[in-house]
């Protein structure tokens, strides 16, 4: 089973028999608009935490020792997202890393709604002003399929110290067409703004969510097609 266009196949056999698949969120999203659900207040801005640098993130587990100033990270981040609330004039909902889900970090601007259930970003990504996000989740597939806007931040301890991750967040956002902004600097109005590129957004749908020849399907029928071969 393979989303969008890439097979990725390790143990490649020449029996194997390759079956468009929808990715994992992209089915989430796709069985919820299906059931349909009750209309969200679409002035929330939601912001993608990521699990460092309060909680343990994958650099730890894999023994890299970074030092982070967790005090300026998150004073750089509420004030920026304090920034974009009275910009927008729009409320900011944070949903904290799914590992944790139900921790209190209390570094957050604790004016901040926190959403910690399972399903937030399924639930309220589709019906929200803005999405930001500073990492490259696979959680903007929500973003992608009901096109809302993407911003991507980063700071300067990312920029200098978590290379990688700048430039995971530095390829995603050419991929996508949207903005990618360093919070360490002064916020200037006119650069932040609620366009999307939807040629990009399109292209992302089908290269990494998706394809054409399964849009009038979900993934359960796609197994019970499999299954009866």
């Amino acid at each position: 089973l393979f989303s969008g266009k890439l097979k990725l196949n390790p143990f490649k056999n020449k029996n194997d028999r390759y079956v468009h698949f929808h990715s994992f969120d992209y089915s989430r999203y796709l069985n919820k608009k299906k059931q349909g659900s009750k209309k969200i207040n679409k002035d929330n801005l939601i912001f993608l935490d990521s699990a460092g640098p309060f909680f343990s993130d994958d650099l730890k587990m894999f023994g890299d020792k970074i030092f982070i100033d967790k005090r300026k990270w998150y004073q750089e981040l509420n004030k920026f997202l304090r920034f974009l609330e009275i910009k927008f004039k729009s409320k900011i909902i944070i949903i904290p890393h799914s590992k944790n889900k139900g921790q209190k970090n209390p570094y957050y601007n604790s004016k901040f709604k926190i959403a910690h259930n399972n399903n937030a970003a399924l639930d309220l990504i589709p019906n929200s002003k803005l999405v930001i996000a500073n990492t490259a989740t696979t959680a903007v597939t929500f973003a992608v399929a009901s096109k809302r806007p993407i911003l991507l931040i980063y700071n300067d301890q990312i920029h200098q110290k978590i290379k990688n991750r700048f430039f995971d967040l530095n390829n995603m956002s050419k991929i996508l067409g949207t903005q990618l902004v360093n919070i360490s600097n002064k916020f200037i109005d006119h650069e932040i703004n609620l366009k999307i590129n939807t040629k990009k957004y399109m292209k992302y749908k089908y290269d990494y969510l998706t394809s054409r020849v399964i849009e009038k399907k979900m993934n359960y029928q796609i197994i019970d097609e499999i299954t009866k071969l």
